[in-house]
């Protein structure tokens, strides 16, 4: 599934970024895959409870870990350490603590970090990529990130500055990212934790309200909300002229902004096509592809819980458009 006008990408970039994957496994990841070392961690890994309990975690380490200076959301500076680097455990030593939500091992989560090496040098930094008074957290799943950030994270709090100590062996192991990470080194973060939302939760799909609009003449969608929909053609199904969006269902949530980043199951394939759709509800967890939602139409302004169609037309002459049914799980705020 690809080519895509530069019109249709500025209009609708996260459906884009589902559309144009043709797999929907892996747009989840907000900091992308690249191995480049500029992201908390490009390895994307399924967590089961076996994986959490052999990754052991201290969170009352009484080892010396870098000090770190400050302010919650606004800034962060690592200092080297001359103490022994941990190797048998994930530190993750709070710093200051939050009174928000517990954030769990599936969770997207809205976070500032810094991250270095044990002797202070960085090698990323989301205040750096957003100075300023009022810097942008990055967004990402936790299923999406090296597995010292799953379970160094999971069990903390929205709101909690925590500093995390995470040997190679839940790092990136014996392969270097790039120049800036050596193979089998010891990774040292400090993340603030901005907002968590869990994506398995369909609260807002279950109190949606499904609408009486029409949908293109030879197609039919059906099936309950918060669940995945079944999309049908007649064999002499035309496909719309232009770019439709459709309210299937309106939800009760606050209504999607341009800077959220929207957390959303996907049903895309080409028009009159059954054979190749598909969903990211048969992967089971919700998707995202951690941009802010923009000036998307069918979604930008959308309540939270929300079900909509949208079609969208390809570059060349000829071919059918692609569409969308877009299911608005949540969102999480990308801004202060």
């Amino acid at each position: 599934m690809n080519g895509f006008s530069v019109k249709t990408k500025l209009l609708v970039p996260f459906v884009i970024s589902v559309l144009s994957l043709g797999a929907l496994a892996g747009c989840s990841s907000t900091n992308g895959n690249a191995n480049d070392g500029s992201t908390p961690s490009p390895a994307a890994h399924d967590s089961t409870d076996a994986e959490s309990a052999s990754v052991p975690v201290d969170r009352n380490y009484d080892g010396a870990i870098p000090e770190v200076e400050g302010e919650y959301a606004k800034s962060a500076t690592i200092l080297p350490s001359d103490g022994a680097e941990p190797t048998d455990t994930v530190v993750a030593h709070t710093i200051t603590a939050g009174d928000g939500p517990e954030v769990t091992a599936h969770d997207f989560v809205s976070a500032h970090y810094v991250g270095s090496l044990w002797d202070g040098e960085v090698f990323d930094s989301s205040f750096a990529r957003s100075p300023g008074e009022n810097p942008t957290p990055a967004v990402f799943s936790l299923q999406q990130v090296i597995q010292g950030w799953t379970y160094g994270l999971e069990g903390q709090h929205v709101g909690d500055r925590v500093e995390l100590i995470i040997p190679s062996t839940w790092g990136y192991g014996d392969q270097a990212q790039g120049d800036k990470i050596p193979a089998n080194s010891t990774l040292v973060f400090v993340v603030d934790i901005v907002d968590a939302v869990n994506p398995a939760d369909y609260s807002a799909l279950e109190e949606a309200e499904k609408t009486t609009n029409d949908l293109p003449a030879g197609m039919a969608v059906k099936g309950d909300l918060a669940h995945k929909p079944t999309v049908t053609f007649d064999k002499d199904a035309t496909p719309p002229a232009d770019d439709v969006a459709i309210v299937l269902a309106r939800g009760t949530g606050d209504p999607v902004k341009e800077t959220d980043v929207v957390i959303f199951h996907a049903t895309v394939g080409e028009w009159g096509k059954e054979a190749g759709i598909e969903s990211s509800w048969d992967q089971g967890e919700a998707q995202s592809s951690g941009q802010p939602a923009g000036d998307s139409p069918g979604i930008t302004g959308m309540p939270v819980g929300s079900r909509t169609f949208i079609t969208l037309k390809q570059e060349n002459p000829g071919e059918h458009p692609l569409f969308a049914i877009i299911d608005i799980v949540a969102v999480v705020p990308n801004a202060q």
